[in-house]
């Protein structure tokens, strides 16, 4: 088991919390390249291998057990980086209350004073809320805020961090592969209308996720990377609305309810 962040997007972040999205995949860095198995040329099948003993799935090719690692096993904790602000309205009555408004504060250990918490409010892009004016905790101590945007989900710290994915399975396919029930488990939207990026992929597109799915990707990646189909780790996990250091130091059970 391993703690690793992984970044979402404002949309997915919503998926999230709204209980639609329970899958997401990830480009290989490098991508497999499968061999013929017979003289018609028939291409072996590409998969994920799990060692006993070693530290995450290798991908396999028909039967040959690769050194090419899968960078995610089963029962790894991610925690999911966001856009997110670090302070919140200061006009509000609770502003700089956490007792009034809990929900809306993180503990933050300074670098160098780990005996020492502050209390941050932090606020997050997903669900986008109306723009208003916000503040960052700059000196330790409310007189030191000082106004700051929306920071990029590369940059959130571990500690400011709400969501939490626990990983129940892995598996490599092409990016095209995926089926109508995963690009639902994905947070797709149904596909409502017809585009000539998408004219190879279905024979009807009209309210199929999976073509929803494949035209999300074009605009978070580019429709040539799309077209590439590309080697993909397919990763199911659950969701637990919780900071990873709040949770149980344990492994949690991974077929277990968020």
């Amino acid at each position: 088991m391993a703690d690793r962040p992984i970044i979402f997007s404002a949309p997915m972040v919503q998926a999230l919390l709204a209980g639609r999205k329970t899958q997401t995949r990830r480009i290989l860095k490098l991508q497999p390249i499968p061999f013929a198995v017979d003289e018609a040329g028939t291409l072996c099948e590409v998969g994920c291998l799990h060692v006993e003993g070693d530290r995450r799935p290798r991908v396999t090719l028909g039967r040959v057990v690769t050194l090419q690692e899968v960078p995610y096993a089963v029962g790894d904790r991610l925690w999911v980086k966001e856009a997110f602000r670090i302070g919140i309205d200061a006009d509000a009555d609770d502003a700089l209350d956490p007792y009034l408004n809990p929900d809306r504060f993180v503990l933050y250990h300074p670098p160098g004073m780990r005996d020492q918490d502050y209390i941050v409010p932090t606020s997050y892009e997903a669900p986008r809320t109306a723009e208003r004016k916000r503040y960052t905790h700059c000196a330790g101590t409310p007189e030191a805020w000082t106004e700051l945007g929306t920071i990029s989900p590369r940059f959130m710290p571990r500690w400011a961090s709400r969501l939490t994915l626990i990983v129940t399975d892995v598996r490599v396919q092409r990016l095209q592969d995926i089926s109508e029930e995963d690009a639902v488990a994905e947070g797709a939207a149904q596909y409502a209308s017809s585009t000539k990026v998408l004219r190879e992929w279905d024979p009807d597109l009209k309210g199929s996720y999976r073509a929803g799915f494949l035209a999300l990707w074009d605009r978070l990646h580019s429709p040539e990377s799309t077209d590439a189909n590309p080697w993909v780790a397919a990763i199911s996990f659950t969701v637990h609305r919780a900071n990873i250091d709040a949770l149980r130091a344990e492994p949690l059970d991974v077929a277990g309810a968020a």
